[in-house]
Order: C-alpha cells, then sequence, then structure tokens
C-alpha cells in the first residue's frame, strides 16, 4: 500500500499541473515496486509515469513505459494493470498523432474492463481519449457520441476529473464538426470543463482550456483573442515544465 501511496501521490501533483513536485515521488514508487518484486506496483508506476509523460509532452517517454505496462500485464494477467496499460497506450499513441493504434489500444483497455468488470473507475476517461482518437480519424459523428457517452458517465459516476476531460473532447469534436456554427455549444463545454478544473484542481488541463478557446476565436475571426489566449496556454505550458507540448504546438 505504501509504494502505490507514494506512486499516487506524484501522479495527483501531476494532474494538478506540478509534475516537478511529483517526481521524487514517482522515482520512489518505482524503485520500490522494483525492489519488491511486484509486477502489479511495477505496471501501476509505468502507467503513472505515462501520465507524467503525457503532461510534459514527453512522447518517447510514454510509448515507452506504456509499452513496458502493457507487456507486463499481459504477462501476469493482472486484469486491472491491463485495463490501465492499455489506456495509457492510447495516450501515448495520441501524443504521436497514431489515431489508428490509439482507438484500437482504448478499445482493448474497455474490452477488459467491461469484460472483468474491473478498472471501471477508468472508463469515462478511456472513451474521451477513444474520441479523440477517432476525431483523428476524421470520424467525426462517431467521435461526438463517444465523446457524449464519457461526459454522460463521468456525470453520473460522479467523476469530476474525467467529466472535464470529456467536456474538452466534446468541444474539439464540435469545433471539428462545425466550426464556428457551434460556437454557443462548445462555449458552454469550455466553460464546463473550466469549472471542472476549478473544483477538482486539475490545473493540467488549464492550457488545452486556453488553446481550445483560441481555436475557437480563430474560427469566430477573433484574431487577437485567439492570439491573447495562445500567449496564456504558452505561460502555462512553461510553468508546468511541458517543453514537449510547447515544440509539438510551435508555442516557442
Amino acid at each position: 500500500p505504501y509504494t502505490y501511496l507514494v506512486a499516487t501521490r506524484g501522479y495527483v501533483l501531476s494532474l494538478m499541473g506540478r509534475p516537478a513536485e511529483g517526481h521524487p515521488d514517482r522515482e520512489r514508487a518505482a524503485q520500490l515496486a522494483r525492489e519488491h518484486a511486484d509486477p502489479e506496483l511495477r505496471a501501476y508506476t509505468y502507467t503513472f509515469r505515462v501520465v507524467h509523460a503525457e503532461i510534459i509532452g514527453d512522447r518517447n517517454a510514454a510509448i515507452r513505459l506504456a509499452r513496458r505496462a502493457v507487456a507486463l500485464g499481459e504477462r501476469t494477467g493482472i486484469h486491472s494493470s491491463r485495463v490501465l496499460a492499455w489506456h495509457v497506450l492510447a495516450v501515448a499513441h495520441l501524443l504521436h498523432g497514431e489515431y489508428a493504434d490509439a482507438a484500437i489500444a482504448a478499445a482493448q483497455s474497455l474490452a477488459i474492463s467491461r469484460e472483468r468488470h474491473t478498472g471501471l473507475q477508468h472508463e469515462a476517461a478511456t472513451l474521451a481519449y477513444l474520441a479523440e482518437a477517432q476525431r483523428g480519424l476524421g470520424r467525426l459523428d462517431v467521435a461526438r457520441s463517444t465523446a457524449d457517452a464519457a461526459v454522460a458517465l463521468a456525470h453520473e459516476r460522479g467523476m469530476r476529473f474525467f467529466e472535464l476531460q470529456a467536456r474538452l473532447s466534446r468541444a474539439r469534436i464540435l469545433q471539428a464538426a462545425e466550426g464556428a456554427a457551434a460556437r454557443d455549444e462548445i462555449t458552454a463545454e469550455i466553460d464546463a470543463a473550466q469549472t471542472l478544473v476549478q473544483a477538482t484542481g486539475g490545473h493540467s488541463w488549464d492550457p488545452w482550456i486556453r488553446l481550445q478557446r483560441a481555436e475557437l476565436a480563430t474560427a469566430c475571426g477573433d484574431s487577437d483573442g485567439a492570439s491573447r489566449e495562445r500567449r496564456t496556454a504558452r505561460a502555462l505550458f512553461t510553468a508546468m515544465g511541458a517543453t514537449g507540448h510547447l515544440r509539438a504546438l510551435r508555442l516557442r
């Protein structure tokens, strides 16, 4: 339990937008898991480190660690580990823009979770990532349906952090499908996500919310507003040490 709690503290600090503060906990948890030769704990430490890599935009670390998590989960057959491992592999593929592979990994996580009735607390988040993969593949109608399911499930289960992720996914899909014509609906989703950030402390999502506001402003012809939001996003990414995202999004 101690190792898991140490890993979880590092994970939560990353979600709060403070990944550097969580680094000692992540490394300590990984060391303890190795020392105890506990495959389940090792798998958890890999998945939590993928989340950290996602937040700072370290694509190479994300895919390397996610593949290790999947290999370990499949070798041990521990279903809760398998659910999380395939979930973070979907995340890692999304970071690389590998949308088909991301969709396959997310679907595998969902299938294991639903068949084995384990890891269901992650279902809404996995659906949100699946929706992002479908958006990347241009399957916008399917993506919207998946995002709707993610929002509904997260809300029903009271999982507000995952709801904010799902609402932002829905905003992105609406933006891709309808653009400025869906301005009011997109704004409502972004505002709901921002409210949930404040309620949960999930500030790792703050710069992404700013970027979505910038996308909407651009679609609506508000170049000044878009520039302002991008500057704010850049400052937030910089404060989090998310240099990978700054490079990928050309915000430096």
